[in-house]
């Protein structure tokens, strides 16, 4: 056996280098530390990243990631550790169940995960390129959220951290050296499900727009069991400078087949001072929202907790001031303010390089508000994450 290893080793090598294949990667430890019931517990996840990149010829190249992703400490969570006790009571009473069944249907479980991302291929022609395989889909101009993505999942706790690629086809056609149109396909059970879009982007007047149209399935969890809605978008976004500002700002317009419509906008701006001081502001109004924490419903957090939506309430802030410490060492300050509920989260964030290839994050999130509210509703808990680079 050892010998059949060493020679697909050998053979793996060799036709990486042919084929002049760039090959990198990071380990990574996330500890989270979180506080429930006045008892601490905490989740500790071990990541392995390999990245390949490379060219086959003039006019293919490919790039793949295979993660490994390993679990200990709290891994399962129940739904009376994430949704406020008078909603899961209001919401037992109703259906006549004990609340112990209730964190038995609604229940979710961090698991081991060991899978291939972002592995495609891309060709290359004179004014077209098409990507095949799992690859990211970079929509919007937000920071915070993006209301025209309808292909990835956003942590706002956490926004630039990686995000999963998707199975499509991916085609480009570059009308001029700044006016692009793609068209985007990602394949599911039937064609009806199939996620389809179409973007236009272009510049005018020094500012970076685009228009885009797309055709997707959303999932929502009603009074029984999970119910999906076939759903039209429609999306624009544009970004620049104002008289000296970083601005920026996406809607969305969705039309769902059995559902009222409804929109979503953010707009953004941020300046740097000369001191290095960066800030940085974003508005988001999420017409599909409730106006008050007495409307959010029971559905309406496990929507929240499963992704079926990013937010419960309507209108949101989201401020981050950062300052360079030392030339190794930054802090930040985010807020996340719910103007819908008077809740918010403030977390203050250090990030700071330890050697060449390391560097490390210090997070703490502290909730504001009441226990009913989207943000007050969680305790004190925070992050700390270890990135090696190789």
């Amino acid at each position: 056996m050892r010998w059949i290893l060493a020679t697909v080793s050998a053979f793996f090598m060799i036709t990486l280098g042919a084929l002049d294949v760039d090959m990198s990667g990071r380990y990574e430890n996330t500890f989270y530390p979180q506080m429930y019931d006045s008892r601490l517990k905490m989740t500790d996840i071990n990541k392995f990243r390999l990245d390949l990149q490379g060219k086959i010829d003039e006019r293919i190249d490919f790039q793949a990631n295979y993660n490994i992703e390993l679990y200990d400490g709290k891994t399962y969570f129940v739904a009376s550790e994430c949704i406020p006790e008078d909603v899961l009571k209001e919401y037992a009473d109703s259906v006549g169940y004990p609340h112990d069944r209730i964190d038995n249907l609604y229940s979710y479980h961090y698991s081991n995960s060991y899978y291939l991302d972002n592995a495609n291929l891309t060709l290359y022609w004179k004014d077209f390129d098409l990507r095949v395989g799992k690859q990211l889909i970079p929509w919007g101009t937000g920071y915070s959220r993006n209301p025209t993505d309808c292909f990835h999942y956003k942590n706002i706790l956490d926004p630039t951290y990686d995000k999963r690629g998707i199975n499509a086809f991916k085609l480009g056609w570059n009308l001029t050296m700044s006016t692009r149109i793609i068209a985007i396909m990602s394949v599911d059970d039937d064609w009806e499900t199939s996620k389809r879009a179409v973007k236009f982007s272009s510049r005018l007047l020094d500012y970076d727009f685009s228009l885009s149209y797309v055709r997707l399935t959303q999932r929502f969890f009603g009074e029984s069991v999970p119910s999906t809605q076939i759903t039209d978008q429609l999306g624009a976004d544009i970004s620049g400078q104002l008289l000296g500002l970083g601005i920026w700002a996406e809607a969305a317009w969705r039309y769902p087949e059995d559902i009222d419509c409804y929109m979503q906008i953010l707009a953004g701006t941020d300046y740097t001072l000369d001191n290095g001081l960066y800030l940085m502001a974003e508005y988001f109004y999420n017409e599909r929202g409730e106006d008050t924490s007495d409307d959010y419903t029971f559905y309406d957090w496990v929507n929240l907790l499963d992704g079926s939506i990013e937010s419960l309430g309507r209108n949101y802030a989201f401020t981050m001031a950062q300052y360079p410490i030392t030339e190794l060492m930054n802090g930040s300050l985010y807020v996340l303010y719910n103007a819908s509920d008077g809740s918010a989260m403030l977390y203050p964030w250090v990030d700071f390089t330890l050697g060449d290839n390391i560097e490390s994050d210090i997070v703490v999130y502290l909730p504001v508000g009441n226990h009913n509210s989207e943000y007050g509703a969680s305790d004190i808990g925070g992050m700390l994450r270890l990135k090696v680079y190789f």
